[in-house]
Protein backbone atom coordinates (compact mmCIF):
# COMPACT_ATOMS: atom_id res chain seq x y z
CA UNK A 1 0.00 0.00 0.00
CA UNK A 2 2.53 2.63 1.10
CA UNK A 3 6.62 1.72 0.33
CA UNK A 4 9.13 4.28 1.60
CA UNK A 5 12.82 3.71 -0.06
CA UNK A 6 15.91 5.59 1.02
CA UNK A 7 13.28 8.12 2.05
CA UNK A 8 15.43 11.23 3.09
CA UNK A 9 14.27 15.28 4.24
CA UNK A 10 16.03 18.39 5.30
CA UNK A 11 13.80 21.51 6.22
CA UNK A 12 15.13 24.43 3.92
CA UNK A 13 17.39 26.20 6.04
CA UNK A 14 18.50 23.66 8.16
CA UNK A 15 21.96 22.00 7.67
CA UNK A 16 20.36 18.29 9.72
CA UNK A 17 18.31 15.91 7.91
CA UNK A 18 15.24 15.51 9.35
CA UNK A 19 14.65 11.50 8.07
CA UNK A 20 17.48 9.21 6.98
CA UNK A 21 17.39 6.80 4.62
CA UNK A 22 13.85 5.04 5.55
CA UNK A 23 12.85 2.18 4.39
CA UNK A 24 8.99 0.55 5.59
CA UNK A 25 6.61 -0.95 3.95
CA UNK A 26 2.81 -0.78 5.02
CA UNK A 27 0.70 -3.05 3.64
CA UNK A 28 -3.21 -2.68 3.02
CA UNK A 29 -5.38 -2.51 6.11
CA UNK A 30 -2.27 -1.97 8.51
CA UNK A 31 -2.30 0.27 11.47
CA UNK A 32 1.54 1.16 12.40
CA UNK A 33 2.05 3.21 15.44
CA UNK A 34 5.18 5.70 15.16
CA UNK A 35 6.78 6.02 18.42
CA UNK A 36 9.81 8.27 19.84
CA UNK A 37 10.79 11.82 21.54
CA UNK A 38 9.32 14.64 20.55
CA UNK A 39 11.35 16.18 17.66
CA UNK A 40 12.59 13.44 16.26
CA UNK A 41 10.93 12.82 12.83
CA UNK A 42 7.48 10.89 13.12
CA UNK A 43 5.26 13.86 12.26
CA UNK A 44 8.06 14.21 9.38
CA UNK A 45 6.70 10.82 7.80
CA UNK A 46 3.42 11.94 8.33
CA UNK A 47 4.09 14.82 6.15
CA UNK A 48 5.45 13.74 3.63
CA UNK A 49 3.03 10.73 3.13
CA UNK A 50 -0.33 13.32 2.98
CA UNK A 51 1.69 15.41 1.12
CA UNK A 52 2.03 18.49 3.29
CA UNK A 53 5.85 18.28 2.75
CA UNK A 54 7.02 19.35 0.41
CA UNK A 55 3.90 21.01 -1.11
CA UNK A 56 3.43 23.36 2.26
CA UNK A 57 6.39 22.46 4.26
CA UNK A 58 9.11 23.09 1.88
CA UNK A 59 12.84 21.36 1.67
CA UNK A 60 15.14 18.67 0.52
CA UNK A 61 13.44 14.95 -0.67
CA UNK A 62 15.44 12.64 -1.87
CA UNK A 63 14.28 8.80 -2.40
CA UNK A 64 10.86 7.18 -3.07
CA UNK A 65 7.52 7.48 -1.79
CA UNK A 66 4.79 5.11 -3.35
CA UNK A 67 0.88 4.69 -2.44
CA UNK A 68 -0.64 1.74 -4.43
CA UNK A 69 2.81 1.51 -6.60
CA UNK A 70 2.44 5.39 -7.95
CA UNK A 71 4.76 7.85 -6.97
CA UNK A 72 4.00 10.77 -4.68
CA UNK A 73 5.72 13.27 -6.46
CA UNK A 74 3.10 13.02 -9.79
CA UNK A 75 0.28 13.13 -7.41
CA UNK A 76 -1.20 16.86 -6.80
CA UNK A 77 -2.14 17.98 -3.48
CA UNK A 78 -5.55 18.04 -4.65
CA UNK A 79 -5.09 14.17 -5.75
CA UNK A 80 -3.93 12.77 -2.69
CA UNK A 81 -6.40 14.31 -0.66
CA UNK A 82 -8.29 11.94 -2.01
CA UNK A 83 -6.31 8.97 -1.08
CA UNK A 84 -5.00 10.17 2.24
CA UNK A 85 -6.99 11.92 5.07
CA UNK A 86 -5.30 14.04 8.01
CA UNK A 87 -6.26 14.20 11.70
CA UNK A 88 -3.82 16.98 13.46
CA UNK A 89 -2.89 17.12 16.94
CA UNK A 90 -4.90 20.86 16.81
CA UNK A 91 -8.19 20.03 15.53
CA UNK A 92 -8.56 23.89 15.05
CA UNK A 93 -6.43 24.14 12.94
CA UNK A 94 -8.01 21.90 9.96
CA UNK A 95 -11.40 23.67 10.65
CA UNK A 96 -13.00 26.03 7.85
CA UNK A 97 -16.48 26.61 8.58
CA UNK A 98 -18.64 27.78 12.14
CA UNK A 99 -21.16 25.05 11.56
CA UNK A 100 -20.56 21.55 12.64
CA UNK A 101 -22.60 19.89 9.74
CA UNK A 102 -21.23 22.49 7.14
CA UNK A 103 -17.38 21.15 8.57
CA UNK A 104 -18.38 17.59 8.05
CA UNK A 105 -19.52 18.18 3.95
CA UNK A 106 -16.78 20.67 3.09
CA UNK A 107 -13.76 17.64 1.55
CA UNK A 108 -16.81 16.26 -0.38
CA UNK A 109 -17.78 19.64 -1.27
CA UNK A 110 -14.23 20.55 -2.90
CA UNK A 111 -14.08 17.12 -4.40
CA UNK A 112 -17.26 18.10 -6.30
CA UNK A 113 -19.35 15.29 -4.80
CA UNK A 114 -23.06 14.84 -6.01
CA UNK A 115 -25.32 16.59 -3.20
CA UNK A 116 -26.76 12.82 -3.10
CA UNK A 117 -23.49 11.63 -2.31
CA UNK A 118 -23.22 14.26 0.30
CA UNK A 119 -26.07 13.41 1.98
CA UNK A 120 -25.96 9.24 1.97
CA UNK A 121 -21.73 9.97 3.71
CA UNK A 122 -23.29 12.01 6.15
CA UNK A 123 -25.87 9.38 7.25
CA UNK A 124 -22.88 6.96 7.61
CA UNK A 125 -20.47 9.37 9.32
CA UNK A 126 -23.44 9.64 11.91
CA UNK A 127 -24.27 6.40 12.16
CA UNK A 128 -20.74 4.45 12.15
CA UNK A 129 -19.54 7.10 14.61
CA UNK A 130 -22.00 8.00 16.66
CA UNK A 131 -21.89 11.53 16.13
CA UNK A 132 -25.66 12.41 16.44
CA UNK A 133 -24.83 15.26 19.36
CA UNK A 134 -22.86 17.14 17.35
CA UNK A 135 -24.69 18.10 14.33
CA UNK A 136 -25.53 21.45 13.66
CA UNK A 137 -23.61 22.89 15.96
CA UNK A 138 -21.42 26.00 16.62
CA UNK A 139 -17.78 24.71 16.03
CA UNK A 140 -16.42 26.99 18.52
CA UNK A 141 -18.94 25.75 21.46
CA UNK A 142 -17.60 22.42 21.46
CA UNK A 143 -15.49 21.05 23.73
CA UNK A 144 -11.61 20.31 23.01
CA UNK A 145 -12.55 16.74 22.55
CA UNK A 146 -15.88 17.33 20.49
CA UNK A 147 -13.50 19.32 18.18
CA UNK A 148 -11.40 16.31 17.72
CA UNK A 149 -14.81 14.15 16.93
CA UNK A 150 -15.43 16.64 14.54
CA UNK A 151 -12.01 16.64 12.78
CA UNK A 152 -11.44 13.25 12.43
CA UNK A 153 -15.64 12.59 11.09
CA UNK A 154 -14.44 15.28 8.46
CA UNK A 155 -11.76 12.97 7.27
CA UNK A 156 -14.13 9.83 7.29
CA UNK A 157 -16.50 11.69 5.53
CA UNK A 158 -14.51 11.99 2.42
CA UNK A 159 -13.65 7.86 2.77
CA UNK A 160 -9.73 8.02 2.12
CA UNK A 161 -7.86 4.74 1.99
CA UNK A 162 -5.21 6.13 4.63
CA UNK A 163 -5.99 7.51 7.65
CA UNK A 164 -3.00 9.71 9.74
CA UNK A 165 -3.51 10.42 12.96
CA UNK A 166 -0.58 12.96 14.75
CA UNK A 167 -1.51 13.04 18.60
CA UNK A 168 -4.87 12.90 18.36
CA UNK A 169 -5.75 11.80 22.15
CA UNK A 170 -2.96 14.63 23.16
CA UNK A 171 -6.40 16.80 25.07
CA UNK A 172 -8.56 14.03 25.25
CA UNK A 173 -10.13 12.66 28.40
CA UNK A 174 -10.63 8.93 29.16
CA UNK A 175 -14.01 8.84 27.23
CA UNK A 176 -12.99 10.87 24.41
CA UNK A 177 -10.08 8.54 24.84
CA UNK A 178 -12.64 5.25 24.44
CA UNK A 179 -14.60 7.38 21.45
CA UNK A 180 -10.76 7.39 19.84
CA UNK A 181 -10.86 3.76 20.12
CA UNK A 182 -13.86 3.19 18.35
CA UNK A 183 -13.26 4.76 15.44
CA UNK A 184 -10.42 3.55 14.72
CA UNK A 185 -11.59 -0.33 15.78
CA UNK A 186 -14.12 1.06 12.78
CA UNK A 187 -11.49 2.26 9.98
CA UNK A 188 -9.48 -1.69 10.87
CA UNK A 189 -12.86 -3.17 10.29
CA UNK A 190 -13.04 -1.25 7.02
CA UNK A 191 -9.56 -2.65 6.11
CA UNK A 192 -8.10 1.15 6.03
CA UNK A 193 -4.42 2.04 6.49
CA UNK A 194 -4.21 3.71 9.92
CA UNK A 195 -0.60 5.41 10.23
CA UNK A 196 -0.67 6.59 14.02
CA UNK A 197 2.04 9.23 15.91
CA UNK A 198 1.13 9.17 19.45
CA UNK A 199 2.91 9.42 22.89
CA UNK A 200 -0.55 8.28 25.39
CA UNK A 201 0.09 5.05 23.71
CA UNK A 202 -1.76 2.45 26.28
CA UNK A 203 -5.28 2.63 24.56
CA UNK A 204 -3.43 1.29 20.78
CA UNK A 205 -2.10 -1.59 22.51
CA UNK A 206 -4.74 -4.26 21.52
CA UNK A 207 -5.17 -2.03 17.90
CA UNK A 208 -1.94 -1.38 15.91
CA UNK A 209 -0.45 -4.08 14.02
CA UNK A 210 3.23 -3.27 14.61
CA UNK A 211 5.43 -0.33 15.94
CA UNK A 212 8.10 1.70 14.40
CA UNK A 213 10.77 3.26 16.86
CA UNK A 214 12.17 6.62 15.35
CA UNK A 215 15.35 8.17 17.07
CA UNK A 216 17.23 10.58 15.07
CA UNK A 217 15.14 10.81 11.99
CA UNK A 218 15.81 7.03 11.48
CA UNK A 219 14.77 3.72 12.32
CA UNK A 220 15.82 2.12 14.85
CA UNK A 221 13.45 -0.57 15.45
CA UNK A 222 10.09 -2.20 14.17
CA UNK A 223 8.41 -4.18 17.12
CA UNK A 224 4.80 -6.09 17.79
CA UNK A 225 2.92 -4.49 20.85
CA UNK A 226 4.04 -7.79 23.12
CA UNK A 227 7.64 -6.64 22.56
CA UNK A 228 7.24 -3.49 24.07
CA UNK A 229 4.44 -4.52 26.80
CA UNK A 230 7.36 -6.94 27.84
CA UNK A 231 10.38 -4.13 27.58
CA UNK A 232 11.73 -3.39 31.05
CA UNK A 233 10.26 -0.11 32.29
CA UNK A 234 13.38 1.41 32.60
CA UNK A 235 14.46 0.74 28.62
CA UNK A 236 11.67 1.62 27.74
CA UNK A 237 11.47 5.13 29.62
CA UNK A 238 14.93 5.41 28.42
CA UNK A 239 13.66 5.39 24.82
CA UNK A 240 11.12 8.25 25.88
CA UNK A 241 8.17 6.15 25.67
CA UNK A 242 5.13 6.43 28.09
CA UNK A 243 3.53 3.68 29.68
CA UNK A 244 1.69 0.97 27.62
CA UNK A 245 -0.75 0.01 30.91
CA UNK A 246 -3.72 2.37 31.49
CA UNK A 247 -3.32 4.90 34.37
CA UNK A 248 -4.90 4.47 37.36
CA UNK A 249 -5.40 7.44 39.77
CA UNK A 250 -2.83 7.45 42.54
CA UNK A 251 -4.21 6.15 46.28
CA UNK A 252 -3.31 9.05 48.11
CA UNK A 253 -6.14 11.34 46.11
CA UNK A 254 -9.19 9.25 47.60
CA UNK A 255 -9.29 10.73 51.01
CA UNK A 256 -9.41 14.20 49.68
CA UNK A 257 -12.15 16.77 50.93
CA UNK A 258 -12.14 19.79 48.83
CA UNK A 259 -13.86 22.55 51.42
CA UNK A 260 -12.03 21.29 54.50
CA UNK A 261 -10.46 24.84 55.63
CA UNK A 262 -6.85 24.78 56.58
CA UNK A 263 -5.46 27.03 59.63
CA UNK A 264 -2.95 29.35 57.13
CA UNK A 265 -3.66 29.37 53.84
CA UNK A 266 -2.53 31.58 50.35
CA UNK A 267 -5.66 31.25 48.73
CA UNK A 268 -8.85 31.11 49.14
CA UNK A 269 -11.73 30.71 46.59
CA UNK A 270 -15.88 31.49 48.16
CA UNK A 271 -18.90 31.00 46.27
CA UNK A 272 -16.55 30.97 43.36
CA UNK A 273 -18.59 30.50 39.88
CA UNK A 274 -19.43 30.87 35.98
CA UNK A 275 -22.21 31.54 33.96
CA UNK A 276 -22.24 31.64 29.98
CA UNK A 277 -26.04 32.03 30.08
CA UNK A 278 -27.72 33.80 32.78
CA UNK A 279 -29.13 31.48 35.48
CA UNK A 280 -27.00 28.22 34.06
CA UNK A 281 -23.72 28.11 36.12
CA UNK A 282 -21.28 25.98 33.97
CA UNK A 283 -19.64 25.11 37.77
CA UNK A 284 -19.59 26.69 41.66
CA UNK A 285 -16.91 25.93 43.93
CA UNK A 286 -18.25 26.96 46.94
CA UNK A 287 -14.79 27.23 49.03
CA UNK A 288 -11.42 25.90 47.93
CA UNK A 289 -8.28 27.10 50.49
CA UNK A 290 -4.71 26.63 48.74
CA UNK A 291 -0.90 26.88 50.62
CA UNK A 292 1.90 27.65 48.83
CA UNK A 293 3.70 24.80 47.45
CA UNK A 294 0.88 22.92 46.49
CA UNK A 295 0.26 21.70 42.97
CA UNK A 296 -3.41 20.66 42.49
CA UNK A 297 -4.76 18.91 40.22
CA UNK A 298 -8.02 19.90 38.20
CA UNK A 299 -9.51 17.11 36.43
CA UNK A 300 -13.07 16.40 34.74
CA UNK A 301 -14.47 15.86 31.90
CA UNK A 302 -14.03 17.42 28.10
CA UNK A 303 -16.23 20.00 27.75
CA UNK A 304 -16.76 20.80 31.83
CA UNK A 305 -15.44 23.62 32.13
CA UNK A 306 -11.37 23.53 33.17
CA UNK A 307 -10.66 25.91 31.13
CA UNK A 308 -12.93 28.08 31.94
CA UNK A 309 -11.72 28.03 35.75
CA UNK A 310 -8.00 28.49 34.63
CA UNK A 311 -9.36 32.06 32.69
CA UNK A 312 -11.17 32.98 35.83
CA UNK A 313 -8.47 32.72 38.10
CA UNK A 314 -5.92 34.31 36.19
CA UNK A 315 -8.68 37.07 34.94
CA UNK A 316 -8.89 36.87 31.39
CA UNK A 317 -12.95 35.52 32.11
CA UNK A 318 -14.69 37.60 35.13
CA UNK A 319 -17.62 35.28 36.97
CA UNK A 320 -18.77 35.17 40.34
CA UNK A 321 -17.73 35.07 43.83
CA UNK A 322 -14.70 36.20 45.72
CA UNK A 323 -10.48 35.51 45.21
CA UNK A 324 -8.54 35.85 48.30
CA UNK A 325 -4.60 36.26 49.04
CA UNK A 326 -3.23 36.11 52.24
CA UNK A 327 -1.13 38.90 52.24
CA UNK A 328 -4.12 41.49 51.07
CA UNK A 329 -7.17 42.82 52.54
CA UNK A 330 -9.54 42.96 49.95
CA UNK A 331 -11.04 40.39 47.39
CA UNK A 332 -8.92 40.17 44.06
CA UNK A 333 -10.21 41.50 41.19
CA UNK A 334 -9.71 40.22 37.68
CA UNK A 335 -7.57 42.26 36.57
CA UNK A 336 -5.25 41.99 39.85
CA UNK A 337 -5.50 38.95 39.01
CA UNK A 338 -3.68 39.20 35.92
CA UNK A 339 -0.91 40.14 37.65
CA UNK A 340 -0.94 37.58 40.25
CA UNK A 341 -1.03 35.00 37.76
CA UNK A 342 0.58 33.39 35.00
CA UNK A 343 -1.05 30.60 32.68
CA UNK A 344 -0.14 28.17 29.98
CA UNK A 345 -2.94 27.80 27.34
CA UNK A 346 -3.90 24.17 25.68
CA UNK A 347 -3.63 26.06 22.50
CA UNK A 348 0.32 26.97 22.90
CA UNK A 349 0.17 28.68 19.29
CA UNK A 350 -1.55 31.41 21.34
CA UNK A 351 1.85 32.30 23.12
CA UNK A 352 4.51 32.41 20.75
CA UNK A 353 5.36 35.67 19.64
CA UNK A 354 8.71 36.31 19.16
CA UNK A 355 11.49 35.38 16.43
CA UNK A 356 13.72 32.92 19.06
CA UNK A 357 12.86 31.09 21.51
CA UNK A 358 15.26 32.65 23.99
CA UNK A 359 14.12 36.19 22.98
CA UNK A 360 10.48 34.40 24.23
CA UNK A 361 12.02 33.13 27.55
CA UNK A 362 12.88 36.84 28.41
CA UNK A 363 9.89 38.18 27.26
CA UNK A 364 8.15 38.85 30.08
CA UNK A 365 11.18 39.58 32.16
CA UNK A 366 12.98 41.79 30.03
CA UNK A 367 15.96 41.66 32.46
CA UNK A 368 19.17 40.94 31.10
CA UNK A 369 20.59 39.30 34.29
CA UNK A 370 17.82 36.73 34.05
CA UNK A 371 19.86 35.51 30.81
CA UNK A 372 21.56 32.55 33.07
CA UNK A 373 18.51 31.50 34.41
CA UNK A 374 16.96 30.84 31.17
CA UNK A 375 19.69 28.90 29.68
CA UNK A 376 19.23 26.89 33.00
CA UNK A 377 16.06 26.48 32.57
CA UNK A 378 16.29 25.54 28.74
CA UNK A 379 18.86 23.33 29.41
CA UNK A 380 16.98 21.13 31.84
CA UNK A 381 13.87 21.31 29.50
CA UNK A 382 16.10 19.86 26.70
CA UNK A 383 15.77 23.18 24.75
CA UNK A 384 19.00 24.25 24.67
CA UNK A 385 20.30 23.55 21.69
CA UNK A 386 17.14 25.74 20.11
CA UNK A 387 17.73 28.96 21.75
CA UNK A 388 18.56 30.64 18.97
CA UNK A 389 15.27 28.99 16.91
CA UNK A 390 11.92 30.47 15.66
CA UNK A 391 9.38 28.77 17.90
CA UNK A 392 6.93 27.72 15.33
CA UNK A 393 9.56 25.93 13.45
CA UNK A 394 9.53 23.29 16.31
CA UNK A 395 7.80 20.34 16.69
CA UNK A 396 4.57 20.57 19.11
CA UNK A 397 6.29 18.88 21.96
CA UNK A 398 9.01 21.58 22.09
CA UNK A 399 6.81 24.37 21.30
CA UNK A 400 5.15 23.48 24.64
CA UNK A 401 8.46 23.31 26.45
CA UNK A 402 8.93 26.56 25.36
CA UNK A 403 5.59 28.24 26.99
CA UNK A 404 5.97 25.90 29.82
CA UNK A 405 9.54 27.54 30.29
CA UNK A 406 8.36 31.25 29.74
CA UNK A 407 5.70 30.84 32.16
CA UNK A 408 8.54 29.66 34.98
CA UNK A 409 11.03 32.41 33.59
CA UNK A 410 7.39 35.26 34.63
CA UNK A 411 8.11 33.69 38.04
CA UNK A 412 4.72 34.54 39.37
CA UNK A 413 2.73 33.29 42.57
CA UNK A 414 -0.18 31.54 41.21
CA UNK A 415 0.31 29.48 38.14
CA UNK A 416 -1.94 27.70 35.83
CA UNK A 417 -1.31 25.09 33.75
CA UNK A 418 -3.52 23.41 31.01
CA UNK A 419 -3.13 20.55 29.54
CA UNK A 420 0.43 20.88 30.07
CA UNK A 421 2.08 17.79 28.50
CA UNK A 422 0.08 17.26 25.56
CA UNK A 423 2.22 16.05 22.76
CA UNK A 424 5.35 15.07 25.00
CA UNK A 425 7.02 12.32 25.48
CA UNK A 426 8.05 10.44 28.70
CA UNK A 427 11.42 12.15 28.93
CA UNK A 428 9.76 15.57 28.14
CA UNK A 429 7.23 14.99 31.12
CA UNK A 430 9.60 13.74 33.34
CA UNK A 431 11.28 16.99 32.95
CA UNK A 432 8.35 18.96 33.10
CA UNK A 433 7.27 17.76 36.44
CA UNK A 434 10.60 17.78 37.85
CA UNK A 435 11.20 21.31 36.95
CA UNK A 436 7.24 22.01 38.54
CA UNK A 437 7.96 20.58 41.39
CA UNK A 438 11.36 22.84 41.96
CA UNK A 439 9.49 26.14 41.85
CA UNK A 440 6.02 25.11 43.49
CA UNK A 441 7.48 25.95 46.91
CA UNK A 442 6.62 29.30 46.97
CA UNK A 443 3.82 29.51 44.59
CA UNK A 444 0.27 27.99 44.19
CA UNK A 445 0.05 25.68 41.14
CA UNK A 446 -2.88 24.82 39.06
CA UNK A 447 -2.55 21.38 36.50
CA UNK A 448 -5.58 21.43 34.33
CA UNK A 449 -4.84 17.90 32.92
CA UNK A 450 -6.43 14.34 31.42
CA UNK A 451 -3.18 12.95 31.69
CA UNK A 452 -3.01 10.86 35.21
CA UNK A 453 0.25 9.45 34.79
CA UNK A 454 1.44 12.98 34.85
CA UNK A 455 -1.35 14.02 37.33
CA UNK A 456 0.35 11.07 39.88
CA UNK A 457 3.51 12.17 39.78
CA UNK A 458 3.31 15.73 40.12
CA UNK A 459 0.32 16.40 42.15
CA UNK A 460 -0.32 17.13 46.11
CA UNK A 461 -3.83 16.91 46.04
CA UNK A 462 -6.74 16.68 43.13
CA UNK A 463 -10.12 17.64 42.79
CA UNK A 464 -12.88 16.99 40.15
CA UNK A 465 -15.32 19.50 38.09
CA UNK A 466 -18.53 17.39 37.63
Amino acid sequence: MISLQNLSFKYSGKNEYALKNINLDIKKGETILFLGKSGMGKSSILNLINGIIPNYLEGEVSGELLISGEKLSSKSIQELSKKVGSVFQNPKSQFFNLNTTDELLFGLSNHKASKERMEQRLEVTINNLKIENLINRNIFKLSGGEKQKIAYSSVYMTNPDIFIFDEPSSNLDSDAIEDLREIIKQLKKEQKTILIAEHRIYYLMDLVDRIVYIENGEIIDIMTTKELIDMPDEKRETMGIRSPFAPVLHERFKNFNLIDSQRKWDLNLKDFSYSYTRGQELWHIPELYCKKGEIIGVLGKNGIGKTTLAYNLSGILKGKGEMRISSFDKPIKARQRRKLCSMIMQDINHQLFLETVLKELLFLSKKDENLDKARKIAEKLDLLEYLEAHPLSLSGGQKQRVVIASAIMDNKGIIIFDEPTSGLDFDSMNNVSKLIKSIAQDKIIFVISHDIEFINKICTRIFFLQ
